[in-house]
């Protein structure tokens, strides 16, 4: 572990042949490892806040209208339209502070579109925690 020293201001291209652009950032590690030597070049994810204790959903599976939040939850054969209250989230997940409870099962897409097209009711997952 360690804490982010700088980060630069200007995206750099990620190498020669590559259209990505990076922005370097620099870290001051709390320990030394024999494996890291001067000038070398990783990725990672740096972790800015992590909430203990939450539900949790992909966000493919939330639906918005307005200011209304919900999802498909799996009902019997079927499913069933739930709002739910939203907390924070991330580039893939949404806290559900209300609304779900851990082990329901919910549609990652809408059912009734899948349904009125000729397929099935499409992938469920399970609401985690």
């Amino acid at each position: 572990s360690g804490t982010v020293n700088s980060i630069a201001n200007l995206a750099v291209n990620k190498d020669g042949s590559s259209r990505i652009k990076v922005f370097p950032v620099e870290i001051l590690l709390n320990e030394s490892d024999k494996n890291l030597l001067p000038g070398l070049t990783v990725s990672c994810r740096i972790i800015i806040d992590q909430i203990p204790d939450v539900l949790y959903i992909p966000l493919d599976a939330l639906r918005v209208e307005g200011d209304v939040h919900y999802v498909y939850k799996k009902s019997g054969a079927g499913f069933d339209r739930v709002e739910i209250e939203t907390g924070q989230n991330n580039t893939d997940y949404v806290v559900v502070v209300d609304g779900l409870k851990e082990g329901d099962e919910i549609a990652l897409i809408d059912p009734f579109e899948v349904e009125a097209e000729g397929g099935g009711a499409g992938d469920d997952i399970t609401a985690n925690s």
